[in-house]
């Protein structure tokens, strides 16, 4: 009934993708291999806990994960754990700030050794209350300086 505005939605997600994938692949492309879809992308993200609907966002649960690779429509990552709910928030930074886009996990691949790469499908960008980031700061400070003192 209301497809025009999961369009609307994607047509976001799809911008921000692909403006990200065409700086980090800038440097990949050479004459006739202009279709390249997906890339090498390593750049920490946030992680933040959710509901299986991605409603009930804990930000207070924020932690970092590095990413594998991007395209248009998703993203992949490397986690030690596999993902236990339906959807996820993942946050990336840009130059305007940090964007925070509702997912849905697509795979996840066992590589050996307790490592899984995840592969995310961005369904659409949200906004979060700047209180929430606040809260999310705190997290990932914490979590840096536990990783610090490991």
């Amino acid at each position: 009934m209301f497809d025009f505005l999961f369009h609307s939605k994607r047509s976001a997600v799809k911008r921000f993708m692909s403006s990200r994938v065409n700086r980090s692949v800038l440097d990949q492309m050479r004459v006739g291999n202009r279709d390249v879809f997906r890339s090498a992308y390593c750049e920490v993200v946030w992680m933040v806990p959710c509901d299986d609907n991605a409603r009930s966002l804990e930000f207070d649960k924020v932690y970092p994960a590095v990413t594998r690779d991007i395209c248009p429509t998703g993203l992949s990552l490397i986690l030690n754990e596999p993902l236990a709910t339906k959807k996820v928030v993942v946050g990336i930074d840009s130059e305007s700030g940090r964007t925070f886009f509702r997912c849905v996990p697509e795979h996840c691949t066992e590589l050996g050794h307790g490592f899984y790469q995840i592969g995310l499908y961005l369904e659409e960008i949200i906004e979060v209350d700047p209180t929430d980031l606040d809260v999310a700061e705190k997290s990932v400070e914490q979590a840096a300086g536990e990783m610090a003192t490991a």
